[in-house]
């Protein structure tokens, strides 16, 4: 009899282990087991923090270069209007008949960059110009020369014509200034301009640095002129040419007239 219940028991132990086992529970991570042992948060908000620690960061936003951010603020720009004028200054060329290259004294450029600065105590306006620039040759101040004169014409609707020949880089300019438009002062402005000032140029100041260091072997950038203001005068033109989305408009009207 006692032979018999060993056998049993041998064979029941052998049955138990011939049969599967339960999967033993997988270990809990660091966080769950954490949040388990707390009182404070709930298993659910524990899946949730895992979850979250589990998802990789989103990338990074590309950050704009100075060349990104000049072609927004062009874009905006685009949308505001700017007054156009025509800045005039004597050349070294003595004129018709000579035997340079050019047959104009003078030489002109067409600029959407001019601003008034201050009245007082001097009465200032500034532009700027985009070098490489024959005019910037000009007006540029030599250490211990004389002040540049330069004449600046604030455009009529009128003039549209004119300012886009001036506009023309490396245009023969002598035509230009033998028309009758122009009044007797050296530098000339235009009589049917809005008005014009006759200015001398007291600082020049190149723009490439100011921002930062760039590449001194690249020759491109600006060049701020801020010019004392010797004198202004009314013209016979109305109506002041603005740039506006890369058109010419006038200024006609003021608001509740249209």
């Amino acid at each position: 009899m006692a032979i018999a219940r060993g056998a049993s028991a041998r064979a029941f132990a052998t049955l138990a282990d011939m049969l599967p086992r339960a999967a033993a529970p997988a270990p809990a991570c660091s966080l769950c087991r954490a949040a388990s042992s707390s009182r404070g948060i709930s298993s659910s908000a524990a899946r949730r923090q895992h979850a979250a620690q589990a998802t990789p960061p989103p990338p990074r936003p590309r950050i704009p270069t100075e060349a990104d951010i000049g072609a927004k603020m062009r874009s905006v720009l685009r949308n505001v209007a700017q007054p156009v004028v025509v800045a005039v200054a004597r050349t070294d060329s003595p004129g018709p008949g000579s035997s340079t290259s050019s047959s104009s004294a003078y030489h002109g450029a067409t600029l959407t960059s001019f601003a008034s600065l201050t009245l007082e105590p001097h009465p200032l306006v500034a532009f700027s110009l985009r070098l490489p620039s024959r005019m910037a040759d000009l007006l540029r101040l030599p250490e211990g020369s004389a002040p540049r004169t330069v004449a600046v014409s604030l455009l009529s609707h009128g003039n549209h014509g004119v300012a886009d020949a001036l506009a023309k880089p490396g245009a023969e300019q002598g035509p230009i200034f033998a028309r009758p438009d122009w009044d007797n002062a050296d530098p000339p402005a235009l009589k049917s301009a809005v008005g014009s000032l006759t200015c001398e140029v007291v600082r020049s100041l190149p723009l490439r640095d100011v921002g930062g260091p760039t590449d001194p072997s690249d020759p491109h950038g600006s060049e701020l002129f801020i010019c004392r203001v010797l004198d202004a005068t009314d013209g016979a033109g109305t109506d002041s040419l603005v740039h506006y989305r890369r058109e010419y408009h006038a200024v006609a009207g003021k608001m509740g007239e249209r």
